[in-house]
């Protein structure tokens, strides 16, 4: 794109240059069809003509911020429909609705002058390199070229890159060369009010697994959300496009699509061989196995591999399996973590004496479809339970709680390994004022959007908690202060110049975090209370920015 490289707010405040610099053209193809209607020469093709004009200038005015074009040209799209195909000429009443229609587009466009969208506040500069952890590519599908680049300008801070398309003509050999992740398509094309529907249609029956399309348009009635349903599509957006939402979407059907972590499950058994048939199973069942045959492994195993379910032999050598399961219960973190017992005990009473410390008893010997459907059942309900314990419920972080007890985890595996491991304690600047002047949805907007971004540009296997209200914390696994401060960054200049809407608003946010590390501090609480220092030292410095704890 031609203005990768650059700022955001500058690449917008070009595309919306670019676009006004059309618009005059666009509007003297409108006086046009509206003469040719007034002199009673307006054929069903230029109807259709000036209608899809209209309702493209609508929607790719309202994204530029272009409100009064937009009402305008939404104006005469609404008009158009009211009175139909307009056969033969128009009645006298019809002629002054048309000048008055043409007329009103025409002194929306004439006001419609190019500005700094965000004048008043300065941008932070872009940064030099790209830190997504992993780019995927949309294919986005729009006659409006402006327009496509301004969405895909805003998804690239999303570590997304996208491929513009003009027409719906090429989309089957575009997906089958680029193989996008999703598809973001227009509805209504010049030659076709039905176009983008039509050619996803008939690219899911010349492929097997399609990449799922998300359709937007400045239409949002019934009808037409009926013709994208109908081609499959996975979600609808209108006109203009927010690009929170087509994030939220574009995450959640690729959540979907991507296979999940697998379920990690520690096997408990006395005979080594057993263990590792019943590994070699769930392994084939796509779960993560781990098999211990003492007392002596358990230990380290429960620390390290963090099982989410235990499959424990109800005798052991060295002790049976329900005073067993009373010390794996003593460990605050295994309270809730099911464990099924797998024996040969038949007697009831015993089974019921065990299910008082586990949750399921298992026969031997057993098959291994039963197995895996017990062992998978129970894995898939702790995993949901714990998600409603353990996770903010905006934000699907890990909550403060359970973001301190991963840092103390991920302290006492780095005294261990002799590894580091960074802290970093995030803070949205002048949140207060965010809410205040755009209401709570605007606030709850930009925290959404941050989530996005953090978990967009970092690792996997860095650890991501919302603190509470509008502070973040993230733990990060064998990585020094200096390393994790660089990334973030990164991301808080790509924050600095994302603009927000709230209604005809817009608006910029930043943020300040402090990052402290181990071993420069050798405990999680001194940790905590360095990277809190030095947040306040960020704040104390006049905000957006990162700084560095540095030991006394």
């Amino acid at each position: 794109m031609a203005t990768e490289g650059t700022g955001l707010l500058a690449g917008l405040s070009a595309l919306k240059a670019a676009y006004a610099a059309e618009l005059p053209q666009k509007l003297r193809q409108v006086e046009a069809l509206m003469a040719r209607l007034e002199a009673g020469h307006g054929s069903r093709k230029s109807v259709e003509e000036l209608n899809f004009l209209v309702h493209s200038i609508a929607g790719a005015a309202g994204t530029f911020g272009m409100q009064d074009v937009t009402t305008a040209a939404r104006t005469i799209e609404s008009w158009l429909q009211a009175v139909g195909a307009l056969q033969g000429k128009p009645s006298a009443g019809q002629c002054a609705q048309i000048d008055e229609l043409t007329a009103s587009l025409r002194r929306a466009v004439a006001s419609a002058v190019p500005e700094d969208p965000m004048a008043s506040i300065k941008a932070a500069p872009a940064p030099k390199e790209a830190v997504a952890a992993e780019e995927r590519l949309v294919l986005l599908v729009d006659d409006d070229q402006s327009l496509a680049e301004l969405i895909a300008l805003d998804l690239g801070r999303f570590g997304y890159r996208s491929q513009v398309l003009s027409g719906a003509d090429r989309l089957e050999s575009a997906v089958r060369e680029l193989s996008p992740c999703a598809i973001v398509m227009d509805v209504i094309f010049p030659d076709d009010s039905s176009g983008g529907p039509k050619a996803v249609a008939r690219l899911r029956k010349e492929l097997d697994k399609p990449p799922p399309t998300i359709f937007i348009s400045g239409n949002s009635d019934i009808q037409t959300r009926l013709q994208a349903v109908r081609a499959g599509g996975k979600a609808f957006l209108s006109k203009p496009v927010d690009t929170g939402a087509l994030v939220d979407k574009l995450e959640e059907l690729l959540r979907d699509r991507s296979s999940m972590d697998p379920y990690r499950v520690l096997i408990v058994e006395n005979s080594t061989s057993l263990g590792e048939q019943y590994a070699t199973v769930l392994r084939g069942a796509g779960m993560m196995p781990r098999a211990v045959a003492n007392l002596a492994q358990l230990n380290d195993a429960l620390e390290e591999f963090r099982p989410e379910l235990i499959l424990m032999d109800m005798y052991m050598s060295e002790c049976d399996g329900v005073e067993l399961a009373q010390v794996i219960r003593q460990h605050s973190g295994y309270v809730s973590v099911p464990i099924v017992f797998l024996s040969k005990e038949t007697d009831l009473d015993r089974q019921l004496v065990a299910l008082g410390f586990g949750d399921e008893f298992l026969i031997k010997p057993i098959q291994p479809a039963q197995l895996i459907s017990a062992v998978g059942a129970r894995a898939e309900r702790h995993r949901l339970i714990l998600s409603f314990m353990t996770r903010d419920g905006l934000t699907g972080l890990l909550n403060h709680t359970r973001t301190k007890e991963e840092l103390d985890r991920e302290v006492a595996r780095a005294a261990r390994t002799h590894r580091p491991v960074g802290f970093a304690m995030i803070d949205i600047d002048q949140f207060k004022r965010v809410n205040d002047a755009y209401g709570h949805a605007a606030g709850d907007g930009v925290i959404k959007r941050l989530t996005q971004l953090l978990r967009q540009r970092l690792r996997k296997t860095d650890l991501i908690g919302r603190y509470g209200g509008e502070e973040f914390a993230v733990v990060f696994p064998d990585t020094d202060a200096r390393s994790a401060a660089e990334v973030l960054d990164r991301i808080r200049a790509d924050l600095a110049q994302m603009l927000y809407r709230a209604g005809t608003e817009k608006f910029t946010v930043t943020f300040s975090a402090g990052v402290a590390d181990y071993p420069c501090f050798a405990n999680p609480i001194a940790i905590g209370q360095a990277a809190d220092r030095a947040l306040y030292e960020a704040k104390h410095q006049g905000r957006n920015r990162v700084c560095v704890a540095v030991p006394d």
